[in-house]
């Protein structure tokens, strides 16, 4: 069964996800001596966000999640997303990358093939320590994309939405020749790209509106029956409740303390020696969201393509939610859960399944989980 791997803004959210349903989580880390030194123009991971929770800022924090994932096992991923990075860079990231795998987390998400050169020609026997997941930024639309890496030994290859079904299977099927235990993910929910991944060009800023959120249709162009896109656009922006869209407030200044400090966290910690993570506890009882204000995938989705993605050998599946409001984090995962337990049950009934035929398997999505509230937001082409 293909796993759920889902965006991590602030180490708090860890247990939630877990007990959501995510089989993995996926995290930024921007310590305080990058934004020193860099500020937001050179974002160590395409977050230009100051104001709200999008990355990990301390080694402190990252102790602290690796000691909550000793207790729940489920696997922690940090990116490196930025398109390029200076060779200056390079070596300073190679420093994060170091204290982040000294605390014990070694899956890092990679864009920059240089980064990665630079990894792998430094030294081989630790590159050869550590898993890396080459970003969908990268827009892995072929083989002949895919031969630039291939001496590297990526665990897993992100595609990117705007990536065909076609294009990753045949990309699975050209690294599967060489690297049979690879592993691959795509996109299903949240946050659509109006770019490819590496050729984007706008901002992910606290000071403007992300273009992620701007709404885009996915089709065949037909100039007899084209998209009228402005005029859905100015729908949609109607509709949006300010408030709704306002990030959530700083953290307090205890927080910003110890976020600036950055100290050294080499040392053993046991600051969660009482917490008992074993036991069971409703943790999502105080998750106010009613069924009738959530939407699946409001701003991106691909539920309808997840039985498609399976058959062409996708692995992992990303719920895209950095920065998001929890409540509708936790929605997302358990949506994607239900999926998956659908198709698990389908694939029990030979009835039911056909490789190929996905006509009871959406009505089954549609009927299940939308409820006649599909958002239309859709990934794929289906």
């Amino acid at each position: 069964m293909m796993k759920i791997t889902a965006g991590l803004g602030s180490i708090e959210d860890y247990p939630l996800y877990v007990q959501a349903g995510a089989d993995e989580v996926f995290a930024g880390y921007v310590p305080y001596s990058w934004n020193l030194r860099y500020g937001n123009v050179y974002p160590l991971n395409r977050r230009e966000v100051l104001y709200y929770n999008v990355s990990i800022g301390t080694k402190e924090d990252i102790a602290i999640l690796y000691e909550m994932y000793k207790e729940l096992n489920v696997p922690v991923t940090f990116a490196f997303n930025a398109l390029y990075y200076t060779q200056e860079q390079y070596k300073i990231i190679d420093g994060y990358i170091s204290d982040i795998r000294n605390i014990g987390f070694d899956d890092f998400i990679i864009a920059d093939i240089g980064l990665i050169a630079y990894m792998y020609e430094k030294d081989r026997q630790l590159y050869d320590r550590i898993n890396v997941h080459l970003s969908g930024e990268c827009m892995e639309y072929n083989t002949k994309a895919l031969e630039l890496v291939s001496k590297y030994n990526i665990r897993r290859y992100i595609f990117h939405r705007k990536n065909t079904f076609s294009q990753m299977r045949e990309c699975i099927d050209y690294v599967k020749k060489y690297n049979k235990n690879a592993e691959f993910e795509a996109f299903l929910m949240n946050e659509k790209c109006h770019y490819n991944g590496s050729y984007c060009n706008s901002l992910h800023c606290d000071e403007l509106a992300h273009l992620c959120m701007i709404p885009y249709e996915t089709g065949n162009y037909d100039n007899s029956n084209s998209i009228s896109a402005g005029r859905k656009a100015k729908e949609y922006i109607s509709c949006i409740d300010e408030d709704s869209t306002k990030p959530e407030a700083a953290e307090s200044d205890d927080r910003e303390a110890g976020y600036i400090e950055d100290e050294d966290v080499s040392k053993d910690i046991d600051m969660l020696e009482d917490v008992d993570m074993s036991k069971d506890v409703d943790i999502l009882e105080d998750v106010d969201m009613s069924e009738d204000e959530y939407v699946p995938g409001m701003s991106g989705c691909g539920l309808c393509a997840a039985k498609t993605l399976d058959e062409i050998g996708i692995t992992n599946l990303k719920v895209v939610g950095r920065g998001a409001h929890v409540e509708c984090m936790l929605k997302d995962i358990e949506t994607v859960r239900k999926t998956l337990d659908i198709l698990d049950s389908m694939s029990l009934d030979g009835d039911e399944y056909n490789e190929g035929d996905n006509t009871i398997y959406r009505q089954r999505i549609i009927d299940e989980l939308f409820d006649g509230r599909c958002s239309g937001n859709c990934y794929y082409i289906t």
